[in-house]
């Protein structure tokens, strides 16, 4: 009896929980701070293509996430009790593979990192540890696989015990490539071998899917220190959001050589294993770096005083290309927050003007730059429509590409 007390209980919290949501929902004040955005110069059909997330805040410093994608406005206070749970304010292209292949993406982790899409195959990888007590660390790493064969609707899955794993305190998979009937695996792999010697390294794993087995491993990069330079850390440069394949991996480090912080770029051929050089200026590799997997380009972004300069990198062919200019607001300067993402061979940049510790409530500036044109696709910026946004500041947090 007290068992079924139990399940009543339950049931009443439930009961009484969504209906206080849709009481406090119907009862709350309904207007939201409204947005739009007013174009400058160029073409107004690029805002379709992104969505960009922010956050809306008041004075009493309770926020309003917000999303805009085009005309459309999405506010998380308006969603229903079962939209939120449903979480629809999440990755939208998370969102989109849960939509499309329910069965595959059950109980699967919801990081762009660990998914690989194209026409034929979506492919997913991920870590899986046990917790030593004992030792107060994780082990016996594994690498979980499973791909989905679309035009079979077949899917394959396996576990691989990962090799030389002694010394490894952490396992991520940072990257997820498919090429014919391999699987390449980047993971960060934290390493401890005393008070003295803790680092982390960037490692691939390949392996057979058709055979469900691993053919190697490689290390692509190690901040271990050594003689009078040490790495200060690495990081993948491709835009991870994009399950698209490329035979290419690009990794950004910081080497610091008797004291002195040096930029570098490593790039590494999967189907040959071979490294790449990357044969530009020392000024070029301290400036910020946006790769274009997808056209075999690195993007060097150098903003000064009215403009930016882009100096595009062919690193299949190890060439550089003449450098352009695209002109921006003079209000706009290096050490304001930006989100850039590159999407159908345009690159867009949204500057935070809330970044500068002056300036109060100046809302986002979107750049558009097509990069095969080399110029302005579109210029806009965000206006407030009503008194709600007029009094509240907007913060960006990210850039997705819209999944239409």
């Amino acid at each position: 009896m007290e068992r079924y007390w139990k399940l009543i209980f339950i049931s009443c919290l439930l009961v009484f929980g969504i209906g206080f949501f849709y009481l406090h929902d119907t009862f709350a004040e309904k207007e939201v701070p409204k947005y739009t955005w007013e174009k400058q110069a160029g073409n107004d059909e690029a805002l379709e293509d992104v969505l960009v997330e922010g956050d809306v805040q008041g004075k009493n410093f309770f926020g309003e996430e917000i999303r805009l994608a085009g005309k459309d406005r999405i506010y998380a206070s308006q969603l229903s009790f079962f939209e939120k749970l449903n979480g629809l304010m999440d990755n939208p292209k998370i969102k989109q593979l849960q939509q499309e292949y329910r069965s595959f993406m059950r109980g699967k982790t919801e990081n762009t990192e660990n998914y690989f899409e194209n026409e034929n195959i979506l492919a997913y990888a991920d870590v899986k540890s046990e917790w030593d007590s004992s030792e107060f660390e994780q082990g016996n790493f594994e690498l979980e696989v499973e791909a989905l064969y679309k035009n079979k609707d077949k899917t394959t899955s396996f576990s691989i015990k990962l090799p030389n794993q002694d010394n490894y305190v952490y396992m991520a998979v940072e990257d997820v490539i498919t090429i014919n009937d391999k699987l390449y695996v980047v993971t960060q792999n934290d390493i401890y071998e005393g008070e003295d010697e803790e680092y982390t390294e960037l490692h691939l794993y390949t392996l057979n899917l058709k055979e469900e087995k691993l053919i190697s491993e490689a290390k692509l990069f190690s901040n271990k220190g050594g003689d009078n330079s040490e790495n200060e850390g690495g990081y993948l440069l491709q835009d991870l959001d994009q399950l698209r394949a490329s035979k290419y991996i690009a990794i950004g480090a910081t080497k610091v050589v008797d004291d002195v912080p040096m930029e570098d770029i490593c790039l590494f051929d999967l189907e040959t294993r071979e490294k790449l050089p990357v044969d530009v200026p020392k000024e070029l590799l301290e400036q910020e770096v946006i790769a274009h997997m997808d056209a075999k380009k690195l993007y060097f972004i150098h903003e000064q005083e009215g403009k930016i300069e882009i100096t595009p990198y062919q690193f299949a062919k190890q060439k550089a290309e003449e450098p352009f200019e695209i002109p921006i607001s003079e209000s706009i300067n290096s050490s304001m927050t930006k989100s850039t993402k590159i999407i159908n061979d345009k690159l867009y940049i949204l500057y935070d003007m809330n970044g500068e510790m002056n300036e109060k409530n100046r809302l986002p500036l979107m750049y558009v730059i097509d990069l095969k044109a080399k110029k302005v696709f579109y210029q806009g910026e965000l206006k407030a429509d009503n008194k709600e946004a007029e009094n509240k500041i907007f913060s960006v947090y990210m850039m997705y590409e819209n999944e239409k």
